[in-house]
């Protein structure tokens, strides 16, 4: 049977296409609500703006296209997050066998990735900005690893311009990958020699044009633009060096453990970290860059996933310090890596039909239909809806994408006692606004409902102004 595998270790590229392809299938499958990001996604579709609140515009951007593409919303959503991870585990592919010309080696670098919950079960759940990071994160590693091979075109340095610029518009932590390749150039005489040539002006000026739009929205709205980011982080409160540093090297931990852990299991008497030295010192360079981040700005508060793109080419590092490779640890690495990519398929879709055997019930499982249906059969026939949470406002697009969705505030709140034909629904994350509506005179009515394959209760407060010719 391991003889088998072989074949699998030079195509596990094709894999991992198949892989992506059965969770776009499962994804549509059982859409019928939004997880949170995506429906942060599918209320801004439509609406071109230079920023979107805490978050750079890109990602949004470009799902608004495929939205247009696809009549399907949840299959423009599923489309494009799986494009996106597959290019990540291609371009790690190729990474690592421009600097090995090893396929088994790729190989162990790209299915490394699957051993990083935070990339291979965390993005494909519900994550949207972090995953479009990450792809850029392994574009620039990519080009600058096929740069420091060949000589050096005008034409590259404006795509490596552009390629940063689209990695800030993708999220704000891409700064840092620059700034390590910019202290790593030091220490390294290939990169130095990109990076510190008169034609290095050519990558600055394509990045400036390609940014100065949202640096000039990012300037007009930064407390729009940082304070969630600062509130996340407990940026600024009581400064305690032992807590700062606890909280990186705990991220670190949960980012990196499993993998890292495994990896030495398996290959532990292969592994020689001096075998490249431009990645170990980008690690390096790295972790040290953080230390002092942390430090600066007494981060009190850090997710992993916040440096998830920024650790990904570890995987490369690591692939690349085997030597002499043991095919046989190479076959149960690989059965093993295949063993949990059906375990997170699997895992994907028992959230959907069997939600009460983990502790909530998934977004999947919110029971939008049945709000629709309760809708319709009391004649609501809204054309504005007022909501607070943004799952709230999505889903009920989802079913009736013709009415307007406004955010609950106290100017919505007038508009709502002043027009017709009006909703009103919030939900459990919406309970703040309900002393107010009740102190403003609006009545809200109490909705429970079955999560969908669930017992358990979701809990809606609804209220619905109807408008002058409406007798229901």
């Amino acid at each position: 049977m391991l003889k088998k595998v072989d074949k699998y270790i030079f195509n596990f590229l094709y894999i991992v296409l198949i892989y992506f392809i059965i969770f776009i299938i499962i994804r549509v499958t059982i859409g019928h609500a939004f997880e949170r990001d995506e429906a942060e996604q599918f209320l801004l579709n439509g609406i071109y703006k230079l920023g979107y609140s805490t978050q750079p515009p890109l990602y949004t951007w470009i799902q608004s296209i495929f939205f247009k593409l696809l009549p399907n919303p949840i299959m423009a959503l599923a489309l494009f997050k799986n494009m996106l991870l597959f290019g990540i585990y291609y371009l790690t592919y190729k990474t690592t066998f421009i600097l090995s010309k090893d396929k088994i080696a790729s190989t162990i670098a790209t299915s490394s990735l699957f051993l990083i919950p935070a990339l291979s079960w965390e993005c494909q759940r519900d994550l949207t900005h972090t995953v479009l990071t990450n792809f850029f994160v392994i574009l620039l590693v990519y080009f600058i690893v096929k740069l420091r091979e060949k000589d050096i075109k005008k034409l590259d340095y404006v795509i490596l311009g552009a390629i940063i610029a689209f990695g800030i518009l993708a999220k704000y932590n891409f700064v840092l990958l620059i700034l390590t390749i910019l202290l790593l150039s030091f220490f390294d005489t290939k990169l130095k020699n990109i990076i510190f040539k008169r034609d290095i002006i050519i990558s600055i000026s394509v990045s400036f044009i390609l940014l100065l739009p949202h640096c000039i929205w990012f300037l007009n709205h930064f407390n729009i633009a940082t304070s969630s980011t600062i509130n996340k982080m407990k940026i600024g409160n009581s400064f305690n060096f032992f807590i700062s540093i606890k909280v990186l090297f705990l991220a670190l931990i949960e980012l990196l453990a499993p993998y890292l852990l495994l990896f030495f299991l398996f290959f532990k008497k292969e592994i020689n970290l001096n075998r490249n030295k431009f990645f170990k010192k980008y690690i390096i360079i790295l972790t040290l860059e953080l230390i002092v981040l942390v430090l600066i700005l007494k981060m009190h508060y850090f997710k992993s996933r916040w440096i998830l793109p920024l650790y990904l080419p570890i995987v490369i590092y690591m692939a690349l310090s085997l030597k002499r490779i043991n095919i046989k640890n190479v076959r149960y690495w690989l059965l093993l890596i295949i063993f949990i990519m059906i375990g997170y398929m699997v895992a994907y879709i028992l959230r959907y039909t069997n939600p009460d055997f983990f502790r909530h019930p998934s977004r999947f499982n919110y029971p939008y239909s049945q709000i629709i249906n309760y809708l319709n059969t009391h004649n609501i026939n809204y054309q504005l809806a007022l909501y607070d949470s943004n799952l709230v406002g999505a889903n009920l697009k989802l079913y009736k994408p013709n009415a307007k969705y406004k955010k609950i505030n106290s100017k919505m709140i007038n508009a709502y006692k002043n027009g017709n034909n009006i909703l009103i629904l919030l939900d459990k994350d919406s309970f703040s606004y309900i002393p107010l509506l009740e102190k403003k005179g609006i009545k809200l009515k109490e909705l429970k409902f079955n999560y969908k394959n669930s017992k358990k209760i979701y809990k809606i407060y609804i209220a619905y102004k109807k408008g002058k010719n409406d007798h229901n």
